[in-house]
Order: C-alpha cells, then sequence, then structure tokens
C-alpha cells in the first residue's frame, strides 16, 4: 500500500483550488464524490460526435465549486482520458466578447497541452491565435477561434470540456445575440461539453425565451450531513498527520455536531473550523475568534454581496434578530409586502441561505439563517456602536461552540488577566450564559474591575459597552435605592393594583439598571393606568438606549405627547430620537421648535437645534442664532462656545468670531484641549498665523480624549515643512482612535485635515495612506470625498460608487470644499 502524502495547515486551499497540485486535489477531495462520479460517468458516456449534455451546478459560496471543477480538470487530463479539460481562471476579467471567450478557450488547451508536454501542438495554438489577433471583424474571429478549437481537438483526438467557474459572469458579459450564437454552436455536433458552476441561480438558464433555457442539466450542491463533515475532518485529519485529532474525534461527537450546526454544512467553513479544532481550542478564545472572523471574511462578504438588493434586506433582517422571525416580523423589519417577501424567502431557503421552521405562537412559518456562524459573523461586523447586540450574539456563539466545556473556559478565564477590550467582551459575554451563579458573577465583578482600570485612560469605555458608570455613584444612594425597592414591593404586595407604586419601582430599578425589570414594572403601571404620561416617556428611552427598539420607541414617546402635550421631556426625547437615531430631521426641527415654544429658556433645546441645523439641515444663520440663544440663557457653557467657533470656521467663515468664540471656551474650560485644537486648525489654515499656531500647539499635552486631534494637527504642520516622512508617521498615531468609524468628538477634524491635505497637494498621499490601512473601506465616504475632490472629473467618479456612500460623501465635500 502506498505511503499516504501528508500536507501542511498553510496547504487547504480555502478560495484558490487551482493552485494546489494533482496529487493534493485527489487527497483532499471527500465531499461531492458521488455527484463527481455522476459527472464523470455521464461524460465518459458521450459518443464521437454526438450533441453534448451540458452541466450547470449552483451552490454558494464555500460549498466546493471550484475544488469540484479542479478534481474533474485532474480526472480528466489524465493519459488514457478521451477528453481534453479546459479549466478557465473563476473571473476571466478580459471577457466582454464572443471572440474573448474562444480566444480564452485556445489559452486554456495551450495551458493543459504545456502540462502534457505537447510542444508542438502549443507552439501551433500560439501561430493561430497571433494569426487570428489580424482580424478585425468580431463575428468572424469568433467562429474562426471557436473551428480551430474543434479542429485541435480533432487532431489530439480529445474532445474539450469546458469548466467554467462563476457561469454568470460569462452571461453578464455577453449580449442576448452572443449567447444565442454561444448556445447554437455548443448544441453542433462533437461540440465541446460546457461543465459549468454558479454561486447564483442564472435568469438566462430557467426563463422561458432567454437564450439558454432548458440547455442545462443543473444540479445543487447542497450543504454537508453530518455524516458528510465527519468524513471531512477526518480526511482531513488524516492528510495532515492530526494524529491527536484522530484519536479524539470519536469522543468529541457533540463538539462536532456544534461545530456542523454553526457551520450549516459548508465545506469551506468547516476547513476553517478544522484549524482550531487542530490547536486543541486555545485557552485564548479571544484569538481564535479575531482569526476565524478575519479568515472567514472574504467567504462571507463575497457571498452575501452576491444576492439580490430585496434578498439583502431580508438576510439583513432574519440575521439582526438572530432567533426565528416570523413573517409579521419580517414585514415590518423588511417594509416589504407578502408579495415581495414569499418568492424571495422561496429563494433563500432554496439556495441554503435560510432555514424554514414552524412559528411560535404566531401563523405560518418563521426563518432563521441556516449558517449560524455566519449569524455571528454578521451581527460582530455589522455595527460596532451597538456593543449589546454584539455581546448577545458573542454569548450565543460561545454557548454553542464551547458546549459543556464553557464553564472551564469561563474558569479559565477568571485567572487570567484581560490584556484587551476584546478579552472584556468575551468575559462580559461568558457571564451571560454562564449556569454557575457564582462564576457568573465572578466574571462580571471582573469585568466591572477591568472596565474601572480601563476607564482611568478611556473615560468614555462605558459609553462603549453601552453601560453606565457606576464608579462614582454612591454606594450609600444604591442602598436607599434598594431599600425603597423592598418598601415598594411591600406596597404592591398589599394592593398590586397601584399604579404609583409600580410606577415609582420602575423607577428604581432603571436607577439600579435592572432594565427588564424596569421595562415590565412601566408595562405593569400602563396597564393599570394608560394615562400616566412620563411611564411612556421612560418606557421610550429604555426601548431606544437598552433594548434597540426603534419602532416601540417611537410608539412610546408619541403616546406620552398625546397623553400630556406640554410636558417637554417627551417632546424633547422624541426630537432626539428622530435627530440622531432615525435622521427624521425635518420632524425633529418641529418637535425642538415645540419645546423651545413651551420653555423659551432650555437651553439645551436651542443647542441641538442648532447642531440640527448646522450638521443636517446645512441652514447656519438659523444655527448661529440658536447657539446665541443658548448662550444668551447660559453664557458659561464652554461646549456652546466652542461648537459656536466650528460653525463661524467651517461653515460661515468668519474667522474673527471664530477666534473670540474659541478664546471664550477655554476660559470656561481651561482643562478641555477640544477647543484650543480647534483654534490651532483656524490660525494655522484660515488665519495664516502659522508661527502663532506652531507656539499654541506647542503648549499643548496629548489627552485621551483629543488624541488624535493632536497628531492631526502635529502631521499638518510637518506637511506645511515638507516632512513626509515625519507626517506619515505621524498620521499612523492619529489612526490608533479610529476602529469601524472616526471618532463623533473629533470627526470636524478629520474633515478638516482632508481638506488641508488636499490644497497643500497631498491628497493623493492621504488617499494612499487610507487604502494601505483599509479604510478607503472603512471609513468610504471620507475616503470617497477626498478622492472625488482629487479627480477631475468629480461627479463622474461620485455617479460610480454606491448611493449609500455617495450621499454622505457629499456632504462631507462639501464641508470640506467650504474650508
Amino acid at each position: 500500500m502506498d505511503k499516504l502524502k501528508h500536507i501542511s495547515l498553510s496547504q487547504l486551499g480555502l478560495y484558490n483550488p487551482q493552485r494546489l497540485d494533482d496529487e493534493t486535489v485527489e487527497i483532499l477531495f471527500v465531499v461531492r464524490q458521488k455527484y463527481f462520479q455522476l459527472l464523470m460517468d455521464k461524460i465518459n458516456k458521450e459518443k464521437s460526435n454526438s450533441i453534448p449534455q451540458h452541466y450547470l451546478f449552483i451552490g454558494q459560496r464555500g460549498m466546493g465549486k471550484s475544488t469540484l471543477l479542479k478534481r474533474l480538470e485532474v480526472e480528466l487530463r489524465k493519459q488514457n482520458s478521451k477528453f481534453i479539460p479546459l479549466l478557465f481562471p473563476e473571473e476571466q476579467y478580459n471577457l466582454n466578447k464572443l471572440s474573448e471567450f474562444w480566444l480564452n478557450s485556445l489559452d486554456a488547451l495551450a495551458d493543459v497541452l504545456e502540462l502534457l508536454k505537447r510542444k508542438e501542438e502549443v507552439k501551433l495554438i500560439d501561430s493561430k491565435v497571433k494569426e487570428l489577433g489580424n482580424i478585425k471583424d468580431e463575428e468572424d474571429l469568433a467562429k474562426q477561434a471557436f473551428q480551430f478549437l474543434i479542429e485541435m481537438s480533432k487532431k489530439i483526438d480529445r474532445r474539450a470540456v469546458l469548466l467554467i467557474d462563476n457561469m454568470s459572469f460569462i452571461f453578464d458579459r455577453l449580449d442576448k445575440n452572443e449567447q444565442h450564437v454561444l448556445r447554437a454552436w455548443l448544441m453542433q455536433n462533437d461540440a465541446p461539453i460546457l461543465v459549468g458552476a454558479s454561486a447564483v441561480e442564472i435568469e438566462d438558464t430557467f426563463n422561458y425565451g432567454a437564450p439558454f433555457y432548458d440547455a442545462f442539466q443543473i444540479s445543487y450542491l447542497n450543504k454537508l450531513s453530518f455524516e458528510e463533515l465527519l468524513e471531512v475532518l477526518n480526511n482531513l485529519a488524516k492528510v495532515t498527520n492530526a494524529q491527536e485529532v484522530l484519536i479524539n474525534i470519536h469522543e468529541e461527537i457533540a463538539r462536532l455536531k456544534t461545530i456542523h450546526q454553526l457551520t450549516g454544512g459548508n465545506p469551506r467553513t468547516a476547513v476553517m473550523l478544522f484549524k482550531i479544532i487542530i490547536k486543541g481550542f486555545s485557552k485564548e478564545i479571544n484569538d481564535d475568534l479575531e482569526a476565524l472572523l478575519d479568515e472567514i471574511t472574504p467567504l462571507y462578504k463575497a457571498r452575501f454581496e452576491e444576492l439580490s438588493i430585496q434578498m439583502q434586506i431580508i438576510v439583513d433582517a432574519i440575521a439582526l434578530n438572530w432567533d426565528p422571525i416570523n413573517l409579521e416580523q419580517l414585514r415590518t423589519e423588511t417594509r416589504l409586502e407578502n408579495n415581495q417577501l414569499s418568492p424571495q424567502l422561496k429563494r433563500l431557503v432554496e439556495l441554503g441561505w435560510i432555514e424554514k421552521l414552524d412559528a411560535y405562537k404566531s401563523k405560518g412559518s418563521a426563518y432563521q439563517i441556516s449558517e449560524r456562524f455566519f449569524n455571528i459573523w454578521f451581527l460582530m461586523r455589522r455595527s460596532s456602536r451597538r456593543q449589546k447586540k454584539e455581546l448577545y450574539c458573542l454569548s450565543k456563539f460561545l454557548e454553542t461552540f464551547y458546549g459543556d466545556d464553557l464553564h472551564t473556559v469561563a474558569m479559565n478565564s477568571l485567572l487570567r488577566e484581560s490584556r484587551s477590550l476584546n478579552q472584556i467582551t468575551l468575559n462580559l459575554a461568558m457571564a451571560e450564559v454562564v449556569k454557575d451563579k457564582k462564576l457568573k458573577k465572578q466574571l462580571k465583578d471582573k469585568c466591572q474591575k477591568d472596565l474601572r482600570d480601563e476607564a482611568k485612560e478611556n473615560p468614555n469605555i462605558y459609553e462603549q459597552f453601552g453601560l453606565e458608570n457606576n464608579i462614582n455613584i454612591d454606594n450609600q444612594k444604591n442602598q436607599e435605592y434598594i431599600n425603597f425597592e423592598e418598601y415598594l414591593l411591600e406596597e404592591i404586595g398589599k394592593n398590586e393594583n397601584n399604579a404609583e407604586a409600580w410606577f415609582k419601582l420602575a423607577n428604581v430599578y432603571q436607577n439600579l439598571n435592572k432594565n427588564l425589570e424596569s421595562k415590565k414594572a412601566y408595562l405593569k403601571t400602563i396597564e393599570l393606568n394608560d394615562k400616566i404620561g412620563a411611564a411612556w416617556n421612560n418606557l421610550g428611552n429604555l426601548y431606544w438606549h437598552e433594548f434597540l427598539l426603534n419602532d416601540k420607541a417611537e410608539e412610546a414617546y408619541l403616546k406620552a405627547i398625546e397623553i400630556d402635550a406640554s410636558e417637554t421631556d417627551s417632546l424633547f426625547n422624541l426630537a432626539l430620537f428622530y435627530h440622531s437615531e432615525l435622521d427624521k430631521y425635518e420632524e425633529a426641527e418641529k418637535l425642538y421648535l415645540a419645546v423651545i415654544k413651551r420653555n423659551a429658556n432650555d437651553s439645551e433645546a436651542w443647542v441641538n437645534l442648532g447642531a440640527l441645523y448646522m450638521l443636517n439641515l446645512q441652514n447656519y444663520d438659523k444655527a448661529e442664532k440658536a447657539f446665541l440663544n443658548a448662550i444668551k440663557i447660559n453664557p458659561n457653557k464652554s461646549a456652546v462656545w466652542n461648537v459656536l467657533g466650528n460653525l463661524y470656521q467651517d461653515h460661515l467663515q468668519d474667522y474673527d468670531k471664530a477666534e473670540k468664540a474659541y478664546q471664550r471656551a477655554i476660559e470656561l474650560q481651561l482643562d478641555s484641549n477640544v477647543p484650543k485644537y480647534n483654534l490651532v486648525f483656524l490660525y494655522r489654515d484660515k488665519m495664516n498665523k502659522i508661527p502663532q499656531a506652531e507656539e499654541y500647539f506647542s503648549k499643548l499635552e496629548i489627552d485621551e480624549m483629543s488624541a488624535d486631534s493632536y497628531w492631526l494637527n502635529k502631521t499638518l504642520f510637518e506637511l506645511y515643512h515638507r516632512n513626509e516622512g515625519i507626517a506619515k508617521d505621524d498620521i499612523e498615531k492619529a489612526f490608533n482612535k479610529v476602529q469601524q468609524s472616526l471618532p463623533l468628538t473629533t470627526q470636524d477634524d478629520w474633515w478638516r485635515f482632508g481638506a488641508v491635505t488636499i490644497k497643500l497637494g497631498y491628497g493623493t498621499w492621504f488617499l494612499g495612506i487610507l487604502e494601505a490601512k483599509g479604510f478607503d473601506t472603512l471609513l468610504a465616504p471620507y475616503y470617497v470625498a477626498i478622492k472625488a475632490l482629487t479627480e477631475i472629473d468629480t461627479l463622474g467618479y461620485l455617479n460610480s460608487r454606491a448611493v449609500e456612500i455617495r450621499e454622505p460623501a457629499k456632504r462631507i465635500m462639501k464641508i470640506m470644499e467650504k474650508y
């Protein structure tokens, strides 16, 4: 018996099996054996000079399409085969006409003949391709290239089999007339056999009247069964010589069933998870998860982007819900009607994206993402500000992935120092799902301590985690709340219909951050007396800030206003909700004005109205009036003077007034660097007081809250002096403050920075840095705004970008153009 060849983990090709050698391909190919054999049998049954049968198989990315095509190529290339396989690259980017398709086929034929060491035939093909290059008529060129392929097949006595990945790409590039011609030629006697693969269904193959209607035998590559997954993992263990996995694999059936559930039976994802299995599940689970999420991102991102817009909307709603979602909920979340949802849901089920279940306490069906690990990835990458949702989905992942071992993993985590925010996140997530109450409390206490330590350098850390900062809350006050809770529970025990007691209890729970109990108490209050406006208002706050239920929050605020329209709290909260959460700027304006009408001395309403006019409605005169009114009410608020300075500098170009506003802001709060950096921008970039700006900047110390502003300003000083090398080092330090988005507190400084780099002739330089750091994607609107301003055809470039990037980029451009 031949000795089994062992391969390394790095050779487990995830995205490009074409790079693997023949022996490795045959060793690794275990998943689609039955379908592979079926295809080989059908191809081998083709008689010479027959009209060929063509084949198309459809499966999501990662389902093994490319590997199957490569396996067919290896088998068909063997010496005793009567066929010659022509394996095309996954993306034929040069293809824009039928002639290119056949020229690519000739190139593929030359490649395989070169592998078979048939040098004379390769020379013949190269010579013919060169000759064909002189033909100007595209139809004639396509025809002659096709005929020469047939001639070469006969010359070598091996019929061509075209193995084409991403068939939808071919159909997208060829017009309907070319598709009709292609079909006609492929249906000739002795024509090549076409075996295609696609990640999506191709309308041209199933729409009646389309050129390739009913031209293929179509099959679907479905997810692996659990038995097939075991076979894959066993084989991977053998070929990677992972003896410890082979020994223990049958003792880990429960863990493996979990992996099957998480991967949805996707072979490529299973290979990725195998890399964790082989390491024995690292104690540093953060390392495992981060590595896995990074590795899997290209696969999941590409798969999701291949869906139609409506399908993406539906998958987005289902994934964000995590638990199965019924049709009524889906209709609410997607704002699509039943006649729009039903066909798309049917297709998503057929394509393996979602699973259909019986709905709980609801008519009809419910739906969930079939590959649970995709759901994990989607939620964790979807939105950095929804930290609570991230913790929820992460806790679900840990519970599923580690199963009975979670207790041990949690115990180990208690013993290790939390070296990063990610580790704190993991501990918080584990605390949500561990069953041992003592361990749960120990994890939460550890997280509180770690967050307290982190808050010394990063005061915003509690807000980042969606938690209230309890560090400075007086313990006696907490105890008073607890005592009051006991008293109220006694009162409710005497009379459970006491609405006032329930309302007060809800307030107590809210102050103790017992949000679920608080919500229940407010709902009980409303059940007993639905005319208590404050209960509706406070419930709206909970729905918005704690439970992220925007529809319910809006409904609660509106109900509070309906009960008492003179009460300004609910008017203000709804205005802020529309302004900052739903982007309903006109409605927010009306509500802020309604608050001011009832209380003209509400400085906070004036400030928010001013911010709305300045940042969202671009009505700068009204913004100025609003800020000045706020200052008239409370002239000693530094932040308002600072934002007034920004209005004068960035939008009204009144630099003397801007200088005075910043100076007043600094006088009122000497320990704040924010207005000081704004003054540096003003002196250097607008008032041409560069020496004064440099002198003022030299006295500033870096503080955590505005560290990026410090490094942005230092970078600009270096660029003014043409010190590009030092500037590059400095801007790298500014980027350390940036994660998934620009910090809200210093966003305007980034707009200014972009504008100044362009004016100094460093726009392309800065774009290169953004690209190298991956911020051309993460900060796409910012990147697009800068690039558009450096392009000759600004409008053309903007129109080439997706509208969701284009529109915010335009707003950023307007600010930069004014600066």
